[in-house]
């Protein structure tokens, strides 16, 4: 009875050869596709409005017209909601880090209200230059004080 079941071999080794080795991949920072905040949040901020608008004339209408204007009220509220998730205020001393499902797409550095994608996600990043203090160093001359 030379055979042996593998519980009865102990633990296995892991074959380093059998799996893809991964390249050691180094990120650059580069800059992420951005349009200005403010244009964008006037155009939200328009859109909101036109919704509303819509859903009031709506109200006041009747039969096929009012189904056409509840519709396209959905979409309206649905894009401006859109654009109002993606804007992303970059404060001083902080970067944004743009990523898509996980992957880097860029950093926005410029403050002020920037606008991305809003199926992205933007991680905050401190800038800030951090010094650190420490007591004064003793330094050992060789001589002697009395």
């Amino acid at each position: 009875m030379a055979t042996q079941t593998a519980a009865a071999a102990g633990p296995r080794q892991p074959d380093r050869a059998a799996g893809p080795r991964q390249p050691d991949r180094q990120v650059t920072e580069h800059e992420a596709r951005f349009l200005a905040g403010l244009r964008m949040l006037m155009l939200g901020i328009a859109g909101v409005l036109a919704w509303v608008a819509l859903a009031v004339a709506a109200s006041r209408q009747s039969d096929g017209t009012a189904v056409v204007l509840v519709v396209l009220c959905v979409l309206i509220f649905l894009a401006s909601s859109l654009v109002l998730a993606g804007l992303t205020p970059v404060v001083p001393g902080q970067a944004r880090v743009v990523q898509l499902f996980g992957r880097y797409r860029g950093t926005i550095r410029d403050q002020g209200l920037q606008w991305v994608s809003p199926f992205t996600r933007r991680i905050a990043v401190s800038t800030r230059i951090r010094n650190q203090e420490s007591a004064q160093p003793v330094v050992n001359t060789g001589t002697l004080y009395q």
